[in-house]
């Protein structure tokens, strides 16, 4: 019975971590990398929560592998 609630809290803060991550990294790098594509709104300077909750969860299904 722990072993599952400790699996469900890692699994959370994992999540959570990789929710900022996304967030912090799109709004650092993407003007960085595309600063054409950004200054004529092909890409967004900034992410909401829920696109980056998406990619957060896309990019734990990809590595899950």
């Amino acid at each position: 019975m722990w072993n599952v609630i400790i699996g469900l809290g890692v699994l959370i803060g994992l999540l959570i971590l990789g929710l900022f991550l996304t967030k912090f990294l799109w709004k650092y790098l993407m003007p960085k990398l595309f600063p054409g594509l950004v200054e004529k709104g092909y890409i967004a300077p900034e992410i909401g929560w829920w696109p980056a909750l998406a990619l957060t969860i896309m990019f734990f299904l990809l590595i899950r592998g």
